[in-house]
């Protein structure tokens, strides 16, 4: 039987967790011989050298923030894309919404699947050139056409089950666990969803807030540079601000955490998934997953600096255990073979 050939996008940083236990369940299969891309984008190059992923090919363009460069980076990637799976015969293509990868699939005929769970993020692009689209329950209404079909539970969840936390890792990189610890991931500035509007300085006015405490230590994930610049010259050598001088494992530093502060995405519901307190400070339209999480009092709402006493101060027990909730990953493999 000639093996199957499945090539993996990876887009943004919550993508390679996500894709490495797929990776690791598809290997043990044996069933796909898998090619990796990925971008030269925030922490993905950083984020695959740490989950050890072998003969990934970065393939990237980027000129920049405006609507023009965007459009003329995503035209470029889709040249480089093509010119990289055409020299390979490729069964199935799969990404988190990989624009550029889900278009070169259509050229070339290759079986698109795709996965999103945010409503707001250009699915025009995605659904009509996708073999499957895969969506939360949550995002039922998007239900048109027998290409879209629905996932159980949250995406996350495929990754919180298998890290081993690390004490060690956390005290090395000088987070003093004594204390309060919360975790604050800055908002996106050249993401598409950008709000563009003054809401988008509330992580710096968190911190700011955080720092008065003396029991409370604020561990600050700028996505760019800039914003980490700009924090280490608003908190220069604070004792209550550490700027990580290295990328820690996501999910070890939330599970030390008391409390996880971002404007929505992956690290608010991983944070779910390994049952920390999450608080979200997104400034765009909300998506119906994130909606649900708050109505379900998972996720606590941040609007503005007088929501910043609903941030609890306290330490929080760890749990003795992860979790073993392996639906979803065994769903997606399932899924990816029949397809194929």
């Amino acid at each position: 039987m000639k093996q199957r050939t499945l090539w993996i996008d990876l887009v943004t940083a919550p993508d390679v967790p996500f894709f490495y236990s797929i990776i690791k369940e598809l290997e043990k299969q044996k069933l796909f011989k898998i090619f990796i891309t990925g971008r030269k984008y925030l922490e993905v190059p950083e984020l695959i050298k740490k989950y050890d992923l072998k003969g990934v090919y970065i393939i990237d363009s980027f000129f920049g923030k405006s609507k023009k460069a965007k459009l003329v980076s995503l035209f470029l990637r889709i040249i480089l894309l093509f010119k990289f799976a055409i020299s390979r015969r490729i069964s199935l293509g799969f990404s988190f919404c990989s624009r550029p990868q889900t278009f070169v699939a259509w050229l070339l005929r290759i079986p698109m699947v795709n996965m999103g769970d945010y409503e707001f993020g250009n699915s025009a692009l995605i659904y009509p050139f996708s073999h499957t689209v895969y969506i939360p329950e949550e995002l039922t209404h998007l239900k048109k056409g027998e290409n879209v079909k629905i996932y159980p539970g949250l995406k996350e969840s495929i990754y919180a089950y298998d890290f081993v936390p690390d004490v060690n890792e956390i005290t090395e990189a000088g987070i003093d666990l004594k204390k309060t610890i919360i975790v604050i991931r800055m908002n996106s500035i050249y993401a598409h969803y950008h709000s563009g509007s003054d809401h988008d300085q509330i992580d710096e006015q968190i911190i700011s807030y955080l720092s008065q405490f003396k029991h409370v230590q604020v561990v600050v994930l700028p996505r760019y540079k800039v914003q980490r610049d700009k924090i280490l010259s608003q908190f220069p050598n604070h004792e209550n601000v550490v700027l990580l001088k290295k990328r820690l494992n996501g999910q070890n530093l939330i599970w030390f955490s008391d409390g996880v502060i971002s404007g929505g995405g992956s690290m608010i519901r991983e944070a779910v998934c390994l049952n920390r307190p999450s608080y979200d400070i997104f400034g765009g339209k909300l998506g119906e997953v994130e909606k649900a999480l708050i109505k379900a009092k998972k996720v606590v709402k941040i609007e503005s600096a007088s929501d910043f006493p609903k941030i609890v101060l306290q330490k929080k027990p760890v749990p003795d255990t992860v979790t073993s909730d392996r639906t979803l990953l065994h769903f997606i493999t399932q899924q990816l073979t029949e397809i194929s």
